[in-house]
């Protein structure tokens, strides 16, 4: 498994790094939208969180603030469902 996130504020490089080691931000950070590299459907709300399968497909797109344990329990789930 992997997290990114992605940045919507327009910072770049250092800048980039710099805000997201201030936030405790300890995964990868994109500075450019990933959704059309990735074919993911548009959101009108942030944050939001899209689950993708081994194949690069879309099985879950949580709109909102996610925890651990949610997420946990979501790709637990996904794991016992077949694709």
């Amino acid at each position: 498994m992997q997290v990114m996130g992605v940045n919507f504020d327009g910072l770049q490089g250092a800048e980039l790094e710099k805000a997201s080691r201030q936030m405790g931000i300890g995964f990868t950070v994109l500075a450019q939208d990933p959704s059309e590299r990735f074919k993911l459907p548009r959101s009108e709300a942030l944050p939001v969180t899209y689950i993708l399968d081994a194949r690069g497909q879309v099985r879950e797109r949580l709109l909102g603030e996610q925890t651990a344990k949610g997420l946990s329990e979501r790709l637990s789930g996904l794991r016992q469902e077949k694709p």
